[in-house]
């Protein structure tokens, strides 16, 4: 039997993950069989128990990939010079999950994650390394700003991973919440919170 490359492992593991996507957005998280996807992908069930041993298991994989691509697109927007305004930031974690449907896909996902133990453990794992690529992010964000404080790059970081997870749940209900008006209001509060370290800065 031919041995099965890394390539190809990675891709069929993609392609049952995108086809788990594209069921979740049809009929929610909790509606979904193996045998489901089975059907959306295509693939053969042995095909698929090769790669996943439950449903559990490929849920788990669609949070791992959401959380470990937003963390590498964040740490990769890390390297620009100037640094890209939050907004951008929050807007570029996840392309892969852009717009309505994307973002209704997470939200179930993550949901599933809060009661499902096993889930919950893979979400807080990767979480905690997005919070520090947020947390480096913002210190960078306000040295450009003038402002070193330290611990101020904790505390925006926070910010800003709140208001990323209150991006991906907005843009999910698409209207009344409109996408430019959510990316202003993102930069505005990134601007008063410098704004807040100046005026603290000058009173110490």
């Amino acid at each position: 039997m031919p041995k099965v490359s890394e390539e190809h492992r990675v891709e069929r593991r993609d392609h049952v993950i995108e086809a788990t996507l594209r069921l979740i957005v049809d009929q929610g998280v909790h509606r979904l069989s193996m045998a489901d996807i089975i059907h959306e992908s295509g693939l053969s069930a042995g095909s698929i128990y090769s790669h996943f041993a439950s449903k559990d298991e490929i849920l788990g994989a669609v949070v791992e990939l959401s959380l470990m691509t937003a963390t590498a697109n964040l740490r990769e927007l890390l390297a620009r010079e100037p640094l890209p305004d939050p907004a951008e930031v929050i807007e570029r974690l996840l392309p892969k999950f852009a717009g309505a449907s994307g973002s209704v896909a997470l939200i179930q996902v993550w949901g599933q994650a809060v009661v499902e133990r096993q889930l919950g453990s893979i979400a807080t794992t990767h979480v905690a390394q997005l919070r520090e690529a947020f947390d480096q992010y913002a210190e960078y964000w306000l040295a450009e700003q003038g402002i070193a404080r330290p611990g101020a790059g904790r505390e925006l970081g926070a910010l800003l991973l709140a208001l990323s997870q209150a991006f991906t749940v907005q843009t999910a209900f698409g209207e009344p919440f409109e996408v430019d008006e959510l990316k202003a209001s993102i930069v505005r509060a990134a601007e008063l919170f410098a704004a807040a370290e100046r005026v603290g800065g000058h009173r110490g």
